[in-house]
């Protein structure tokens, strides 16, 4: 996983992730071995109130998240600005990363006794600005998230990566893989883990 932040979902152990994982560049409460990770409050703006934009002086906050400016040095914010990404220099860890995607942490730190794989219904919906696309996975493994439009076009890869058991969410602001707004409209996101594939229907309206 790259340029994801692991921070205060109430983990039953010192660290937010347990068992084996590949994490690079990514804020994990408690610590996690591998390149470009650090173990700092990301300083969201509102987490209480579900807003996990980081924290920024140039957009009137009292500090600076020290999570921009912190994702992996090959990744790059495609669009920044106080709603999207910060970094210049390279991509900020999080869902607000200005690529689109990335994980706001993981929800539930216990494997999830059910299907492979089970991918809710995204809320708000209909929804006009963002949305939140939640989905659990009980068992590690490779785990990959699209989105396509009316026609069975892809519109947005946003991973594919191997991901541990648990409940996740990302947040969609209605853009495309080159970071442009895409139109009104309906939407299918498909979640593939394993042999399981499964698929949730989303109205964008602007």
């Amino acid at each position: 996983m790259l340029n994801c932040i692991f921070w205060g979902h109430g983990a039953d152990s010192s660290n937010e992730i347990s068992g084996p994982a590949t994490i690079s560049y990514c804020d994990v409460q408690g610590g996690w071995p591998g390149e470009g990770n650090i173990d700092s409050d990301p300083l969201f703006r509102n987490p209480a109130g579900g807003d996990f934009h980081l924290m920024a002086v140039q957009c009137g906050d009292t500090t600076d998240s020290p999570c921009i400016d912190a994702g992996h040095p090959d990744s790059l914010d495609l669009w920044l600005d106080c709603n999207n990404g910060l970094g210049t220099v390279r991509a900020d860890m999080g869902a607000y990363g200005g690529r689109g995607w990335g994980l706001v942490g993981i929800v539930e730190s216990q494997p999830i006794p059910r299907s492979p794989s089970i991918l809710l219904q995204n809320h708000p919906n209909p929804f006009n600005s963002s949305t939140t696309i939640r989905f659990e996975i009980s068992e590690p493994g490779l785990v990959k998230l699209e989105l396509f439009n009316i026609l069975g076009q892809r519109v947005r890869t946003f991973f594919r990566e191997d991901m541990l058991a648990g409940a996740y969410q990302v947040i969609w602001n209605g853009r495309g893989d080159n970071g442009e707004e895409v139109a009104s409209g309906v939407y299918f996101a498909r979640l593939s883990a394993g042999d399981r594939v499964e698929t949730r229907k989303m109205m964008l309206l602007r």
